[in-house]
């Protein structure tokens, strides 16, 4: 199975795969995850605005795929996610998300 992109958007959706990983697990599926939504197209925004030397926007733009994640765990698992995201600005284990609702 894999999960990304538009899969992976929004805590509702990282629910909702975790809910098909859920109803597959007696055939012990192998769970693949890339990037959230839209994260592709952020960082080519990023490498564009690199290209032109425009540092604050891709200030903005690694910010903004930085918390991503991090908004998204939150959204999940409300104050469950608080002891997975001390001391990290973002998580980088998504296996790890989708674990803890399994």
């Amino acid at each position: 199975m894999k999960f990304g992109g538009s899969s992976l958007e929004s805590a509702g959706a990282i629910e909702q795969a975790a809910f098909i990983v859920k109803e597959h697990l007696n055939q012990k599926p192998v769970v693949v995850v890339s990037g959230m939504g839209k994260t592709t197209d952020r960082l080519l925004e990023a490498a564009r605005c690199a290209a032109r030397g425009d540092s604050y926007s891709v200030s903005k733009q690694s910010e903004s795929l930085r918390r991503m994640p991090y908004n998204e765990t939150h959204g999940v698992l409300g104050q469950r996610a608080e002891p997975l995201l001390r001391g990290s600005i973002a998580p980088t284990n998504a296996p790890l998300l989708l674990r803890c609702l399994l």
